[in-house]
């Protein structure tokens, strides 16, 4: 299985990385938890509730209590959203996942090899 790498300043994942979540859902669930974030009855995103150290998504620079906005400009206001997303990962080329840490929104890029 793949790694996530940083070649100068850029984080890089490895196709099969991605290839081997998107066929095995729950390894996704034993290296992060995530919760949803509501105002009201809306969806906002979802939070991190657990990182494992030295997973994939450590590497990504993903850090417990971020609340993950969007994905490649897609926002996660439903459940639909994200599965919506997951499942077409096979055929993402770059990934940029905006996320709110300490109350200040950031955008997260990746280039997928």
């Amino acid at each position: 299985m793949g790694e996530v790498t940083n070649e100068g300043g850029v984080k890089m994942i490895d196709r099969s990385l991605l290839d081997h979540y998107a066929e095995n859902m729950d390894d996704i669930y034993k290296n992060v938890g995530i919760k949803e974030v509501k105002e009201g009855k809306d969806l906002k995103g979802f939070k991190i509730d657990f990182i494992r150290k030295d997973s994939p998504f450590a590497k990504l620079g993903i850090k417990r209590h971020d609340v993950i906005k969007s994905i490649n400009g897609q926002e996660l206001t439903s459940y639909n959203a994200a599965f919506n997303f997951y499942k077409d990962i096979k055929n993402v080329e770059n990934l940029s996942v905006v996320i709110i840490r300490k109350n200040e929104e950031m955008e997260l890029e990746y280039e997928i090899n």
